[in-house]
């Protein structure tokens, strides 16, 4: 019944829609301002990517991630995540197309899979291929529930901190 709420609510565009760079995203509006708590307990990664913003300042826009914006190809497909959002954070450089990529190393990303040992897989398959080839450089990934917090490796530690603990609550 909760997925439900928040499928159904993430489909209402609040008067905070915008079009960015990735196409349209829904601003979600609380009636007193985002609470921190909301990313604690939500499954739904627009959620908590607008709650990470709400907390971490240095995020400049949120991007939901849908099957033409996809860059990973992965989005709704068999045992695959079913629905991710996209973080610019302005503390590290991207290029226009890693941007236009929506790719990791340009802030952070949420990925929801469809159970906590498929995001747990995922980010160890991750964390795998980086050890296996360090020039493709560095990812902090944080698990919760069935969601994967991806961070660019170019955060300094304690700036990845402040992801980790707005989003482990």
């Amino acid at each position: 019944m909760r997925r439900e709420f928040w499928r159904r609510y993430r489909n209402v565009r609040s008067p905070n829609a915008r079009e960015d760079v990735g196409g349209p995203h829904i601003g979600v509006a609380h009636a007193h301002g985002c609470c921190p708590a909301a990313s604690a307990t939500s499954d739904d990664p627009q959620v908590v990517a607008e709650s990470l913003k709400a907390q971490i300042p240095q995020i400049a826009m949120v991007i939901k991630v849908t099957e033409a914006n996809d860059s990973n190809n992965l989005i709704g497909r068999p045992g695959k995540y079913d629905d991710a959002t996209f973080m610019k954070d302005t503390r590290v450089t991207c290029t226009g197309s890693q941007l236009k990529d929506l790719a990791t190393n340009c802030g952070a990303k949420v990925e929801r899979w469809p159970s906590k040992a498929d995001a747990q897989a995922r980010a160890d398959f991750i964390q795998k291929a980086f050890k296996a080839m360090p020039i493709l450089g560095t990812e902090y990934d944080y698990v919760r529930d069935g969601l994967i917090l991806r961070v660019a490796g170019d955060l300094k530690p304690s700036q990845a901190k402040q992801y980790e603990t707005a989003f482990m609550g």
